[in-house]
């Protein structure tokens, strides 16, 4: 180092210089600012700006694996759910509802009917107990049908849920299976009257009797009333109408003595019959009482006339003689004359219904 005075070369360690005695100044021979600090500035401004870049590439490394593994695992967690959901479906109420429905379209009916019950199993509806039993009603296992529908009524019913359908297979279950009786009492059993209203017409209700079955002692003047305004048919001989066999009721039916057994039946434009209902008649004809005669018997010498008298409704037939009187003997129609001699008078009623008296018989003598 020199002398910043005079030049001379300074002696290491010495604070002044021996040359001029001027007291030494260090100045060293490089810029420690340019050399030392500012490279170290410069180096650590370098590090700073480096420093957040490396960061954040490493961050962009780091997030970028883990979005790749949080990909990876949705997926994966897709697959699983979709798999399960695929399992679940493979195995649900609707998958195997839909596959009676496919199966009903191809007309393959039994196939049909054991989906739903796959279904059934799996969880009761109404749909599918109302399509499994129409599926039996095609297959004509009709008792299968009825406990389907059955079962279909009742779980409507427990969820209040509307019943028009079910009755609706029910009546088709019945006029398929020709079973009225049961048509009949399902009306019977429907005790909501907007039901009742709805169904009206798809029920062919059996016709009302004016009389009731019993014993009478006069003609029965029968008369046959159907709900519906539908046709009526009848027999009187104990068989059921059929479209072979009975006659159209047009008008009152008369009952005449004895016993007969009116069966009938109502059928609706469309052809579907009802059930059939039967009533027993019994008509046992009162039996005229004896006609009176006045005089009643007697030995005459003068002209005598008798007089006849019924209390009942008839017509009065006598003979001279002791044989009885019928329809073609004479009418009564006022006073007789007694013959000469001694004689028999023999009388009867005869009613319109053919029913005849005891014979009245008198005796007169007459001796002019």
């Amino acid at each position: 180092m020199k002398c910043k005075r005079c030049g001379a070369e300074l002696v290491d360690g010495h604070v002044y210089c021996d040359s001029c005695g001027a007291e030494v100044q260090i100045v060293p021979d490089f810029n420690v600012l340019e050399e030392e600090v500012l490279p170290s500035l410069v180096s650590d401004d370098a590090k700073k700006r480096l420093e957040p870049a490396a960061q954040t590439q490493g961050k962009g490394r780091r997030t970028g694996r883990r979005r790749k593994i949080l990909t990876l695992l949705s997926i994966a967690a897709a697959c699983i759910l979709l798999c399960a959901g695929v399992a679940f479906y493979m195995h649900s109420y609707t998958r195997a509802f839909h596959q009676g429905q496919q199966a009903d379209a191809r007309a393959n009916y039994a196939e049909a009917a054991r989906y739903y019950e796959t279904a059934i199993q799996r969880g009761e509806t109404v749909e599918a107990y109302l399509n499994m039993g129409k599926d039996y009603v095609r297959l004509e296992e009709y008792d299968t049908a009825e406990q389907a529908f059955e079962k279909a009524l009742e779980l409507a019913q427990s969820q209040d849920l509307e019943t028009v359908k079910i009755y609706k297979a029910f009546l088709k279950l019945y006029s398929q299976s020709g079973n009225v009786d049961a048509e009949e009492a399902l009306y019977e059993s429907i005790t909501d009257k907007q039901l009742l209203k709805s169904l009206a017409k798809k029920f062919v209700r059996p016709p009302r009797f004016s009389k009731e079955s019993g014993i009478y002692e006069d003609d029965v003047k029968l008369k046959l009333k159907s709900a519906n305004g539908d046709d009526i048919y009848y027999t009187l001989d104990g068989t059921d109408p059929s479209p072979h066999n009975g006659v159209l009721y047009e008008k009152p039916i008369i009952l005449k003595g004895g016993e007969t057994t009116v069966s009938a039946c109502c059928a609706n434009k469309e052809g579907k019959w009802g059930s059939v209902v039967s009533r027993s008649y019994t008509v046992n004809y009162d039996t005229p009482a004896m006609p009176s005669a006045n005089p009643s018997s007697g030995t005459f010498q003068v002209p005598t006339r008798v007089t006849l008298t019924s209390e009942d409704d008839g017509t009065i037939y006598y003979t001279w003689g002791s044989s009885t009187p019928t329809k073609d003997s004479a009418r009564y129609s006022g006073p007789i004359t007694v013959p000469e001699g001694n004689n028999v008078l023999s009388a009867v009623v005869i009613n319109e219904h053919d029913m005849t008296s005891d014979v009245l018989r008198c005796n007169y003598v007459y001796l002019p």
